[in-house]
């Protein structure tokens, strides 16, 4: 998630001419994107036993973790949308990373180093509590590596879509090193063209295989969304709510399949796709306090990706303990108490480490000689 998975670009936003408006629907989309996968992890837990009640049955069936789906639509939005004028310019890709940099790092970092405390001093509490220092090191660097429990997730569950969020974000700085138009085909030729690849061979390296899935595509759907709504390309309501029900639909079909993470970018991307389209290509949803609730819960998007597994697992060990059998309840409270967190910890880490960020890694403006004399 930011246009990190689960993150706000509010820093690229407002370097960006200030006749753009915020996007506020693209806000509010971030923070249902966010609540998808969070209510997936919810139940989850049920199904896993971490909760001692029994599980929730959700009468219409959804694909909650097409949340990470529409994050990487998102992305692809966002990017595309702040950085078209970076296209060409002397210094765009170079600003274009370090910007990416600040924003995904910090609050990443902090949560990985948080999970590797966990794993060292509560070995109990983590699901895949062994280490390995190659599977470490790449867990920080946004490489993926074998788990040594298995799979390819780093230390930090989540961070697998945060291993494709970077690797997009230097396909696109390549892109920019041309003009706009060149670096639009360059960057939808290479995604397709790995894609291709990982079609045609079976390749040895886990990295390799991880970068040529067909899910990378959902970025490039999100930099056509953007295009299209940049040249003025808007729906009228009805039109709008077709292309989300329409996506509900058809993510809730292939809900009830068991259907591979090599065709996701089918039943999870397309499904994804129309359901932004419908909610960006728009008018904004209307100013009353409940859209300031819902920004601001895209704003601390991201602080709920990375922290809500930490938030159930503290809650679930509490519910246990108090021994309440209301799995309803547990979903309620849940939900409010991982939003919560997450706004805490928006504010009072986030946003301080951002700080922190942008005084290390963007270039101090030198004054000129008579300022400084």
């Amino acid at each position: 998630m930011t246009g990190t998975t689960g993150g706000s670009d509010q820093t690229m936003e407002q370097a960006s001419n200030s006749s753009r408006d915020k996007l506020y629907n693209v806000q509010i989309l971030r923070f249902v994107a966010a609540l998808f996968v969070l209510v997936g992890h919810i139940f989850l837990g049920f199904e896993r036993g971490y909760v001692k009640s029994e599980p929730v049955e959700f009468i219409i069936p959804v694909i909650w973790e097409s949340g990470v789906d529409i994050f990487f639509i998102i992305s692809g939005f966002i990017m595309y949308y702040v950085g078209r004028d970076a296209f060409g310019k002397s210094g765009g890709a170079a600003d274009f990373i370090r910007r990416r940099l600040i924003r995904i790092l910090p609050l990443y970092w902090f949560f990985t180093t948080l999970m590797l405390l966990s794993i060292l001093f509560f070995t109990g509490a983590v699901n895949k509590s062994s280490l390995d220092v190659v599977h470490v090191i790449c867990s920080y660097l946004f490489i993926p590596w074998y788990h040594p429990d298995g799979g390819w997730t780093p230390l930090l569950g989540p961070g697998w879509t945060l291993n494709y969020e970077m690797f997009f974000y230097v396909i696109f700085s390549i892109g920019l090193l041309f003009a706009r138009r060149t670096g639009l085909i360059l960057i939808a030729s290479i995604f397709f063209g790995l894609v291709l690849l990982g079609e045609l061979f079976d390749l040895p390296l886990v990295m390799l295989s991880f970068w040529t899935q067909p899910i990378i595509l959902e970025f490039v759907f999100g930099v056509g969304l953007a295009i299209a709504y940049l040249q003025g390309v808007r729906l009228s309501t009805w039109q709008r709510l077709a292309l989300i029900v329409l996506g509900f639909i058809l993510g809730g079909s292939a809900a009830v399949h068991d259907f591979p993470f090599h065709t996701r970018v089918l039943w999870g991307g397309i499904p994804s796709l129309l359901i932004a389209a419908g909610v960006v290509l728009g008018s904004d949803f209307p100013e009353m306090r409940v859209r300031g609730w819902l920004v601001l819960g895209g704003d601390a998007s991201y602080s709920l990706y990375l922290s809500h597994l930490f938030t159930l697992k503290v809650l679930s060990i509490v519910w246990n303990k108090i021994g309440i059998v209301s799995s309803s309840g547990y979903v309620v409270v849940a939900l409010v108490v991982s939003v919560a967190v997450s706004v805490l910890a928006y504010r009072y880490i986030e946003q301080p480490l951002l700080e922190l960020a942008k005084r290390w890694i963007m270039p101090r403006k030198v004054a000129p000689v008579a300022q400084r004399a």
